[in-house]
């Protein structure tokens, strides 16, 4: 039986997410070392609910304000799913064509991706393959069916006549669409409805790709992460004497 219980904090020192244009990982130092740390990133257009989606998860409110994220904000949140500590390091994008280029800095060394739209907007959905792609290019990710994605369909809340994107075409994509056997969740930031589920299915998810030994990271001819998670610490690959003993570059 799989067991969740959760402790968050924002990385800022007040409730809101500290805005960020850096492009590595800020230490994660306030929670046990004994809990493994995941990074785990939104992708998806812009007003789909990528922020409230992360600020429901770590917080527990929804603000009805939309506030644009300019490039990236993060937070964090302990976990522990079948006895196991897990920080999930949430990284929320700005989906503005503009901001791109700094966004695009935070893909390497992402281990969970969650691909966003809203149920109220179609084009957002149709968007979800160029957002796979984009992140598979700049990642580093070979094995791209293997890795961990989580499809959201936010805005569930939203009554029956409000929808423009039906639950059969999103499972169609996941489920047919030469992506893979991806999961796809339809969630509300504004409810809280399986908010909680969708970060702990993504858990679970590479938690199970990595019992049956499948790195997605792994390739001839492509480089890894720069930075990745080695037996809960962030290690950079290309440190010494790291670089030297890992075989998962080149």
């Amino acid at each position: 039986m799989t067991s969740l219980s959760t402790t968050s904090r924002w990385s800022g020192q007040s409730v809101k997410a500290r805005r960020s244009h850096q492009s590595h990982v800020p230490p994660t130092a306030h929670f046990g070392e004994r809990a493994r740390r995941v990074r785990v990133i939104l992708l998806g257009d812009s007003s789909v609910g990528k922020t409230s989606l992360m600020t429901r998860f770590t917080e527990g409110t929804f603000d009805s304000a939309y506030l644009a994220t300019i490039a990236t904000e993060y937070a964090e949140k302990e976990v522990t799913v079948d006895d196991k500590k897990y920080v999930l390091y949430v990284v929320d994008t700005c989906g503005a064509e503009r901001f791109k280029s700094l966004t695009q800095n935070f893909y390497r060394g992402t281990q969970i991706c969650l691909l966003t739209f809203a149920l109220d907007d179609y084009a957002s959905f149709c968007n979800l393959s160029n957002w796979r792609e984009e992140f598979l290019h700049f990642s580093g990710v070979d094995r791209a069916l293997q890795f961990p994605f989580i499809v959201v369909g936010n805005k569930a809340d939203l009554p029956h006549e409000q929808r423009v994107v039906k639950s059969i075409s999103a499972q169609a994509w996941c489920e047919n669409g030469g992506h893979g056997d991806i999961p796809y969740i339809e969630a509300s930031a504004k409810t809280g409805q399986n908010v909680e589920e969708l970060f702990l299915t993504a858990v679970k998810r590479l938690v199970e790709a990595e019992r049956q030994n499948v790195n997605p990271f792994l390739d001839s001819g492509r480089k890894g992460p720069s930075v990745i998670n080695d037996g809960g610490k962030l290690v950079d690959l290309t440190a010494e004497p790291y670089s030297q003993q890992s075989r998962c570059c080149d």
